[in-house]
């Protein structure tokens, strides 16, 4: 039995750090011609790659102890030297001290995420059989690297409020207005190929007749699963395609022995729903908060 306490936290809260950390790895050699800041300060790992990046905050804080005053100077600095609000993802099982402070600072909530668990050493799929339309991406084969990169992109610019390279699942099923081209320029497909050289990557598509409709990653390590950058294209959503990708990445990381997944979505969005009844539960509520740099 999975129990949803602060050790589960911690332990799924390093799984993003560490995600995070090897995001910053790769980033040299997969997209040479622009930058990614990175700030580690006290076990956690802060990042900003320019206005549109959609993974521009710090993780990890207050999971350990009590966090010092001088590690929130840092942070703030690191964003705030770049003219962006400093950003902390808020774990609610974080050390109390943490709330307090940044609350006597001036930190405002700005969203709320879902963070969802299941236990695959006891989870069972609700299907016979997996959709034979969802595969692996061939990491060898650039071609088939590319169209994923574009179909991920492709529905996260789809959605409002989320640039072609986010991270965030929760996107199937919403309907909204096309993003500028300006944000899918400026992102060019950067996270999207940096998700795909990470160690323990397996980039996952689904397609409808000949063309590619959805995509999502798996990522594994520790014990754990992680099912993030799921996008469907807009034409093809309401269809049950985000469905399709989790039983298959959910029975791909059992086969690999991985003893817990987790995914994370927007509260109340279609992915929250399908993750409920594919038998995810809730372990806890991220908070995102900033605070914009003094005038």
């Amino acid at each position: 039995m999975l129990l949803l306490d602060q050790e589960l936290a911690r332990r799924l809260e390093r799984d993003g750090m560490h995600g995070n950390s090897l995001i910053a790895e790769v980033w040299p050699r997969v997209n040479p011609s622009s930058t990614l800041d990175v700030l580690r300060v006290e076990g956690s790992i802060a990042l900003y790659g320019g206005t549109v990046f959609p993974i521009n905050e710090a993780v990890g804080l207050g999971m350990d102890a009590a966090v010092e005053d001088s590690v929130l100077d840092q942070i703030e600095a690191f964003y705030h030297q770049r003219g962006s609000d400093a950003v902390i993802r808020l774990c609610p099982l974080a050390h109390e001290s943490l709330l307090h402070k940044m609350g006597r600072r001036g930190y405002r909530i700005a969203e709320y995420a879902y963070r969802w668990v299941i236990d695959l050493t006891e989870w069972r799929s609700p299907f016979a059989e997996p959709d034979p339309r969802v595969r692996a991406v061939d990491l060898g084969d650039s071609h088939d690297v590319q169209v994923w990169c574009e179909t991920v992109s492709d529905g996260f610019c789809n959605v409002d409020g989320v640039g072609a390279g986010g991270a965030v699942d929760g996107v199937d099923g919403v309907e909204s207005p096309d993003a500028p081209d300006a944000v899918r320029a400026a992102t060019d497909l950067g996270l999207e190929r940096a998700f795909c050289a990470i160690p323990g990557a397996m980039p996952v598509l689904c397609t409808v007749g000949d063309e590619p409709a959805c995509a999502g990653m798996l990522a594994t390590g520790a014990g754990i699963a992680s099912l993030f950058a799921t996008s469907t294209r807009p034409r093809f959503r309401q269809r049950g395609l985000q469905t399709a990708l989790l039983d298959w990445r959910l029975r791909k990381a059992q086969e690999l022995g991985m003893e817990i997944a987790t995914i994370e979505t927007d509260p109340a969005s279609g992915s929250a729903r399908n993750a409920q009844r594919m038998g995810f539960a809730l372990a806890y509520v991220a908070t995102s908060m900033h605070l914009p740099p003094k005038p």
